[in-house]
């Protein structure tokens, strides 16, 4: 009768069966994790607006229309709105481009250009649904201005072509 057991499998064996020594350690203290501050409530000087127009503006050529906004946002005098977030939707005729810039002007913060990169939904109803939306950290005083450039390629009879939305909040201005 053959050997079941290699001798490598009798040192293994033999290893695992071999006393162990073990030196007591200090007493392990299990800790609950620090709560993390999660702010639940709304600043005292929240800020959010979303405001549309019904009307392109077409210019002479008749290639491109334009929509905006601009002195809509009643930010009170002493005060300056930081934007943290902005989005954007519009309908235009299928395979239409539009271009999309915002503008914070403000003492003596300056000026400052954003650009919105916009991005197709779908076509709804016989028109193509563009939006956008991004964080974004501006400052403005005077005046936000929101434009819209569109690359016609027929009229529009639409309401509600823009629509631009703002969350922030008001500060003091030191």
């Amino acid at each position: 009768m053959k050997n079941r057991f290699s001798l490598p499998t009798m040192v293994a064996v033999g290893l695992l069966l071999a006393p162990v020594n073990v030196q007591a350690q200090a007493p392990v203290r299990i800790v609950e994790p620090l709560p993390v501050p999660v702010q639940t409530t709304i600043p005292a000087e929240a800020y959010q607006r979303s405001v549309n127009t019904a009307v392109w503006t077409d210019l002479a050529n008749g290639a491109t229309t334009t929509a905006g906004f601009s002195n809509i946002w009643g930010i009170p005098a002493g005060k300056a709105l930081v934007v943290e977030h902005v989005s954007v939707r519009v309908r235009v005729n299928p395979g239409e481009k539009v271009s999309v810039s915002i503008a914070c002007l403000g003492t003596p913060a300056g000026v400052s250009n954003h650009h919105l990169t916009l991005t197709s939904q779908g076509t709804f109803d016989g028109f193509e649904h563009l939006v956008g939306s991004t964080p974004l950290r501006c400052y403005t005083t005077n005046q936000l201005i929101v434009s819209f450039v569109r690359n016609s390629i027929a009229p529009l009879t639409l309401t509600a072509n823009t629509e631009f939305s703002v969350s922030g909040f008001l500060s003091d201005i030191p």
